[in-house]
């Protein structure tokens, strides 16, 4: 990864002389080619009940109007701009942001097609955070909605009501349960604990975020927020029809669970059979919520990906077959086979 001094121009840098002090929060938002979607990304951000905050608006080279965007809230002074001179990818963009440029005790990435539902979402993860000094990072309930017509689609609460997690419990059911799902934008990370998990991952390209939850929660506690503080925009621009890519992004999720589990052995958490478990969860986890989605090509690919990848894993897992079941029978043909089953397994 090229430095951040031969690529960036940083906007408003304080001179050496005048040493910074350091903010209770550091927000990063990641850019590049969002200048559509970085004005309500960042009023959402700006009009925060909780103030002591420095936005971070790190642009990776963008070729549309989005340098034009940001320019006037370069007024506020909380806000500053690295711009990059030359692409250095999402996860140069990420570390940067979260190592380099943050100064706070408190870090948190927001991409700037995502938003801060809720004005008081920063007070309330850093009151939760300042509450329980040994939790290592803080993540909350969120919405995921259309771009097109602001329809949502989803509001996924990982735990019912505001409490702190035991990090290995939280390891453990972040690798094995659906329900339990970080957005990455929001996610409020304790830097001291991220520095001592030793940061995103710099092998990875796409699942950095997936990657540091599960080691992260080996460095404390995990507190939890059940309000829907972040919005989620789905959109065109997201979503890789390649199989190729698709097919290396499984391969970095099962890079990342088989790490997650080699750290937690080495620091002597008992994990009996959280990697077999782990490795049949995340095969179809994602394949799944694609088949009921209707991206059938998606949840094909994936499901591909599963059966070269772990054969034995694939087979022996109840996701494959649900979603050959959900792609193969369609909404309502699924829902006459469940109901179906269910009638027989309850008079057998």
């Amino acid at each position: 990864m090229a430095s951040a001094s031969m690529n960036a121009v940083d906007q408003s840098a304080v001179p050496p002389s005048e040493p910074r002090v350091g903010p209770t929060l550091s927000v990063t938002v990641l850019n590049y080619n969002y200048g559509g979607y970085l004005p309500a990304c960042l009023d959402s951000i700006l009009g925060q009940t909780f103030r002591d905050f420095e936005l971070i608006v790190i642009d990776d080279c963008s070729t549309d109007n989005s340098l034009d965007v940001i320019k006037p809230y370069l007024a506020d002074p909380r806000v500053r701009l690295v711009a990059h001179q030359a692409n250095v990818g999402y996860g140069g963009s990420l570390i940067e942001g979260t190592e380099t440029q943050s100064a706070g005790e408190f870090v948190t990435v927001i991409s700037a097609d995502d938003l801060v539902h809720c004005p008081d979402a920063f007070e309330r993860q850093i009151a939760l955070l300042q509450a329980h000094p040994s939790a290592a990072f803080c993540f909350s309930a969120y919405r995921r909605f259309v771009h097109e017509t602001g329809e949502i689609l989803q509001e996924q609460h990982s735990y019912t009501g505001d409490r702190l997690i035991p990090g290995p419990v939280f390891l453990r059911e972040y690798l094995t349960r659906q329900e339990i799902q970080v957005l990455h934008s929001g996610t409020m990370l304790r830097k001291s604990a991220y520095l001592r998990a030793g940061g995103y991952r710099r092998d990875l390209r796409m699942t950095l975020d997936f990657a540091m939850w599960p080691v992260l929660a080996l460095q404390g506690d995990v507190a939890y927020c059940d309000e829907a503080l972040y919005a989620y925009r789905t959109h065109a621009a997201q979503m890789s029809r390649s199989f190729s890519k698709q097919h290396a992004n499984f391969m970095e999720v099962m890079r990342s669970v088989e790490g997650a589990c080699a750290a937690a052995a080495r620091q002597g958490v008992p994990i009996g059979r959280l990697r077999q478990d782990a490795i049949r969860y995340v095969l179809f986890a994602v394949a799944l919520d694609d088949a009921f989605s209707g991206r059938r090509a998606l949840a094909l690919y994936r499901t591909t990906s599963a059966l070269l990848l772990q054969p034995w894993f694939a087979l022996t897992s109840r996701g494959l077959w649900i979603t050959l079941a959900r792609l193969l029978l369609g909404a309502s043909g699924y829902e006459l086979f469940r109901s179906l089953y269910r009638q027989l397994t309850r008079t057998a």
